[in-house]
């Protein structure tokens, strides 16, 4: 348990996931933060970022540790992948974590259990779409996403096709079009245009905001 570790090691493994160095790039929303609820993408940018308990800043930490060791093998890895909005002043932003020798993007993933993954068969939607995302902006025809829990390894292939790319675009400029009108005017999305699966709002640091506007 995260719990038993050495309270040096404790703290420098909260401070590193606690710490706020990251300064976002103007006008750019992330495909992660588009591929999830907008209520909280809303809330994450206009309150102070919310400090993470120790069980959060381990799994963090190790994803970034496993993301680092991993994807730093290849050459082609950590490439900012960018589209541009049509209608609002906004670029969508993400960065896959490598490409192969045979041309196949990666997405890397680094669950605590791999469990629930094994019992759907399959990659989560989100992680799909995310895939696909860089697919469409790099012009890669093949991805998969491979989860890690530091003892197995399961690699699911994403189905990539034209008229899937195009609805995820389509997809992703409605999300980015309703999350930058809600900035603009200071107001969060309303809750019957996000609809969150319930682990999104049982997991999420942002509950009490949310239901606190009940008049959405």
């Amino acid at each position: 348990m995260a719990e038993s570790l050495p309270k040096l090691i404790k703290d420098h493994i909260l401070k590193q996931a606690n710490e706020d160095n990251y300064e976002a790039m103007p006008n750019t929303y992330s495909i992660t933060t588009l591929l999830y609820c907008l209520r909280k993408a809303y809330y994450r940018t206009t309150l102070p970022k919310k400090p993470v308990n120790l069980k959060t800043a381990v799994n963090f930490y190790r994803g970034n540790l496993w993301d680092h060791a991993f994807t730093t093998l290849y050459k082609r890895s950590q490439v900012r992948s960018t589209y541009r909005c049509k209608n609002i002043p906004i670029t969508i932003s993400g960065r896959f974590d490598f490409i192969d020798e045979d041309g196949v993007l990666y997405d890397l993933k680094s669950p605590n259990s791999l469990f629930f993954i094994k019992k759907d068969g399959q990659a989560s939607v989100h992680y799909q779409k995310q895939a696909l995302f860089y697919c469409y902006t790099n012009a890669i025809k093949t991805a998969k996403v491979m989860y890690w829990d530091g003892n197995e390894c399961l690699i699911y292939p994403v189905e990539v096709t034209d008229d899937l790319c195009n609805k995820l675009i389509e997809e992703l400029e409605d999300k980015a079009a309703v999350l930058w009108a809600s900035l603009q005017t200071g107001k969060p999305p309303a809750k019957n245009v996000c609809n969150p699966e319930p682990w999104e709002c049982r997991y999420c640091s942002y509950l009490s905001e949310c239901n606190g506007e009940t008049q959405l």
